[in-house]
């Protein structure tokens, strides 16, 4: 007969189950496998909302791992078309690059309270799905496929992006941060279109 193994986390100080609700166990789960949360984006996002301190996921920002995705695109873009690759590379480069900081003065000048190398890290953090995009369309797949996966992702970095716009600015002003933000993300969904 085989024996399980439970973890102490799991029993209370009597010896029994703990009895918790729902969101507490999924969020024990999430912290539990950490790769699960990436498996799904929902389950992802799910944990981030689920953290006792929210505020400790805009605390940790670095801009390494944005520089990677940001180059990431533009090699994967400029691997994908068939003439001028060293534009496309600049120009994707030059997109995120200089639209994550115009965005950033955006939020600052609309009187959002943002760190200006934190909202940096958020912005470049959050088009990974649209690389995710870019890498699909790069096995040349059919053209509404490639309009689906590229809506869908433009639409997930998207998603990604609003709680962190959203909250850093009044609610009047809501609109005028997030919509040079969904023409940023539009603009580089149609250069991973084009260049497909």
């Amino acid at each position: 007969m085989a024996t399980v193994k439970l973890d102490r986390r799991f029993w209370n100080q009597r010896g029994g189950l703990v009895h918790e609700h729902r969101y507490s166990s999924i969020h024990r789960g999430l912290m539990l496998n950490p790769t699960l949360s990436l498996q799904h984006p929902a389950l992802a996002r799910l944990s981030f909302h689920l953290r006792e301190d929210p505020g400790k996921a805009l605390r940790d920002w670095d801009l390494w791992g944005p520089f990677f995705f940001v180059i990431f695109l533009g090699l994967t873009l400029s691997w994908s078309a068939s003439i001028k690759k060293s534009k496309i590379f600049a120009v994707s480069f030059a997109l995120l690059g200089i639209g994550a900081i115009v965005l950033t003065l955006n939020v600052l000048l609309l009187g959002g309270k943002i760190i200006f190398f934190q909202s940096l890290s958020l912005l470049g953090y959050c088009p990974f799905p649209l690389d995710i995009g870019a890498l699909i369309c790069l096995f040349k797949i059919h053209f509404i496929a490639r309009m689906i996966v590229v809506f869908v992702t433009m639409f997930w970095s998207s998603w990604a992006a609003y709680p962190f716009i959203s909250s850093a600015v009044t609610q009047k002003r809501k609109a005028l941060a997030l919509y040079p933000l969904l023409l940023m993300y539009v603009s580089v969904a149609f250069l991973i279109i084009a260049t497909s």
